[in-house]
C-alpha cells in the first residue's frame, strides 16, 4: 500500500456526496474501520444509492521505530493531504468527512489550508465541504504522554504524536479556527466519545473530543478508542449518527440544486433503459426533431457559459486580498442575452415534445423495440419535455442572485464602503460556489441525455 491513496469504495452513479473515511494514528484504510470483516465504508457503500464512499490513506505511524523515519508533522500532513485529494479529483461535488482521532486534525489542517492559502486550485475542497463527522478525535490534545503509548509500547514518539500532546499550542489554534469558520461556512459537525479505556487508559477524554463547535453536541459512546471506529451493522450508535448526518446533508444538496438534479436523474435512469434499444431515438425520429433537440441543448451551452464566465470573475474577486470584483462587469455578464436565451432554449425544448409525439410511435413499431419498452419510452419524453423548467430556472436563479448580489456590492463602493462591499462579496462567494457547481452537474448531466438519444 503506498504511503498515500485515495480509494473508492462505491460504485454509484450520480451519486449527490463524495464521503471520505479519514483514518487515524497507526491506523490504515482497512484495518481501522474493520469489524469482523466487515469494513464501515463498505457497510455504507452497501447500503445507500446516493454518496460515493471513499477511504483516504497516508502515512500515520504511532512511533519512528520502523522504516517510515520520524513521520510527518500535522502541519505537513495537511498540506499533503490537501495536495494528493485535490490532484485525484475531490473537491467537484459536495463533500462529507468521517475522521477518526488523528484524521479529524489532519481534515481540519487541510480545510484551513484550501481557504487561507489562497490557491484557486486548492480552494474546491473547502467550498465543496458540507460536514465533518469527528470520532474521538483529540481537539485539545490527549491527555496521555502520547497516543503512541496506547497503540504501541515502544517510547520513542514521532512528529506526529508529539503534536497530539495535550495543551498543543497548534491544537489550540487549529480547534479556535475550526469553531469560528465552520458556522460562517454552513459546515455541519457531529462529535462522538470514547468512555472506555483502551490498554487501561484512555486515549481521548471527552473534554478533548468536544470540538465546541456551535449546534454540535458531542456523543458519548459505549466504545474504547480503537472500537469506536467499527460499528458492527447498520444499528451500531456511530453508524446511526453519521447516517442520519448524510441524510440531512443530501437534502441540503437536494435543496440547492432545486428540482434539476432530481430531473435529471430521473432522465437518466429511464434513458438507461430505452437507449439500450436499436435504432437509436435519432435514427427514427424526423430531421426537424433532431435539428430541436441539437439547437434546445446548444442554447442550454451558451447560456451555461454565460454563467460560468460570471462565477469564474466572482471567484477570482472574492480571493483576491483587497476585493477587485468589477460589479459592473458580473452584471453584464449575467444579464447580457442572458433572458433572450433563457427564452429561446425554453421555446426550443417545449418544441421537443410536440415534434417526437409524432415518431415515438414509430420508434415502439421498430422491430428492434420490445413492446414493453411502450411506458419507458412514453416516461421519457415526458420527463425530458419538463427538463426545461428545472433546468433553465437554475440558470435564472443564479443569474439574478449573481446580479442582484453585484448590485449591491456595487452600491457600497460608490459610497465609499469599501470594507463592506469586500465583506459582502466574501459572503456570497460560498453561495455563487454552490450555484455555479449544480449549474455544472445539470449540464454535464445533459450532456449525458445527449449522448444517451443520439
Amino acid at each position: 500500500m503506498p504511503d498515500v491513496a485515495l480509494t473508492k469504495i462505491s460504485t454509484v452513479q450520480n451519486p449527490l456526496l463524495d464521503v471520505v473515511f479519514v483514518h487515524g494514528l497507526g491506523g490504515s484504510s482497512t484495518a481501522t474501520w474493520d469489524s469482523n470483516g466487515t469494513t464501515w465504508p463498505s457497510l455504507l457503500a452497501a447500503n445507500r444509492d446516493d454518496v460515493a464512499v471513499w477511504t483516504f490513506d497516508y502515512p500515520a505511524e504511532a512511533t519512528k521505530w520502523n522504516i517510515k523515519g520520524n513521520g510527518l508533522d500535522l502541519d505537513e500532513l495537511g498540506r499533503q493531504a490537501l495536495d494528493y485529494l485535490t490532484n485525484a479529483g475531490l473537491g467537484q461535488m459536495p463533500l462529507v468527512w468521517v475522521a477518526h482521532s488523528l484524521g479529524g486534525l489532519v481534515v481540519k489542517q487541510l480545510l484551513r489550508y484550501a481557504v487561507e492559502k489562497r490557491i484557486v486550485h486548492y480552494q474546491p475542497i473547502y467550498e465543496q465541504t458540507l460536514g465533518v463527522a469527528f470520532l474521538a478525535t483529540p481537539h485539545a490534545g490527549s491527555r496521555l504522554a502520547s497516543l503512541g503509548n496506547v497503540l504501541s509500547r515502544l517510547a520513542r514518539l514521532t512528529d506526529t504524536t508529539r503534536d497530539l500532546e495535550a495543551d498543543n499550542p497548534q491544537l489550540e489554534d487549529l480547534g479556535r479556527w475550526y469553531r469560528e469558520t465552520a458556522p460562517k461556512a454552513g459546515i455541519a459537525t457531529v462529535a462522538y466519545a470514547e468512555t472506555i479505556a483502551t490498554l487501561g487508559a484512555m486515549v481521548v477524554e471527552e473534554e478533548s473530543a468536544d470540538p465546541r463547535v456551535p449546534d454540535c453536541m458531542l456523543v458519548p459512546t459505549a466504545e474504547d478508542h480503537l472500537s469506536i471506529c467499527k460499528p458492527a451493522d447498520t444499528t451500531s450508535q456511530v453508524y446511526v449518527g453519521v447516517n442520519g448526518l448524510l441524510d440531512r446533508l443530501a437534502e441540503v444538496v437536494w435543496g440547492i440544486m432545486g428540482n434539476v438534479e432530481r430531473s435529471i436523474r430521473n432522465v437518466q435512469r429511464t434513458i438507461a433503459t430505452v437507449g439500450t434499444y436499436s435504432p437509436s431515438l435519432l435514427e427514427v425520429a424526423s430531421p426537424e426533431a433532431a435539428q430541436q433537440l441539437d439547437n434546445a441543448l446548444d442554447e442550454i451551452g451558451r447560456t451555461y457559459k454565460v454563467v460560468k464566465r460570471a462565477t469564474a470573475t466572482w471567484v477570482a474577486g472574492a480571493l483576491s486580498s483587497d476585493g477587485l470584483l468589477d460589479p459592473a462587469l458580473v452584471a453584464d455578464l449575467v444579464t447580457e442575452n442572458f433572458g433572450d436565451m433563457i427564452r429561446e432554449g425554453r421555446g426550443h425544448c417545449h418544441t421537443i415534445n410536440d415534434i417526437y409525439a409524432s415518431d415515438i410511435q414509430r420508434l415502439i413499431n421498430a422491430t428492434a423495440i420490445p413492446a414493453d419498452g411502450k411506458n419507458e419510452l412514453h416516461h421519457a419524453f415526458h420527463l425530458f419535455s419538463d427538463l426545461d423548467m428545472d433546468l433553465f430556472g437554475m440558470f435564472e436563479r443564479a443569474g439574478d442572485y449573481m446580479h442582484g448580489a453585484a448590485k449591491e456590492i456595487g452600491d457600497l463602493r460608490t459610497r465609499g464602503m469599501g470594507e463592506e462591499a469586500a465583506a459582502l462579496l466574501r459572503d456570497t462567494y460560498p453561495t455563487v460556489v454552490h450555484l455555479a457547481a449544480s449549474v455544472t452537474r445539470a449540464h454535464e448531466a445533459l450532456e449525458e441525455v445527449r449522448n444517451k438519444l443520439t
